[in-house]
């Protein structure tokens, strides 16, 4: 299937934009003082600007399966606080419809 494919090339800006998130979380969680017993994780997925690539990966995420199945669960139980959106409108309209459905924010 095409979604699973990797995105046939990678942007330095994109790519910059990612690693200063992750520096970001793992300040965060290095200070106690600005979170308190809270610690921030991330799974990061790259729709490479495809909608169907984005619905794809929220439906696995919110499974937890490899396999991306609507309405089911599988495994321990993870703490979603939201998700961060697409820099595209197309992806990011697709992602929120999605969302909404299972009440989560973007």
């Amino acid at each position: 299937m095409c979604f699973v494919c990797m995105c046939v090339c990678v942007q330095p800006r994109y790519y910059r934009q990612l690693v200063e998130f992750r520096l970001a979380i793992e300040e965060i969680n290095k200070n106690p003082s600005l979170l308190p017993n809270v610690t921030l994780g991330y799974h990061i997925y790259d729709s490479c600007g495809h909608a169907l690539k984005a619905a794809m990966s929220i439906l696995q995420i919110l499974s937890g399966t490899k396999e991306p199945v609507p309405n089911y669960s599988c495994g321990r139980k993870r703490n979603i606080a939201g998700f961060i959106g697409d820099l595209t409108s197309e992806t990011t309209m697709i992602s929120a419809q999605i969302l909404s459905l299972f009440g989560f924010s973007q």
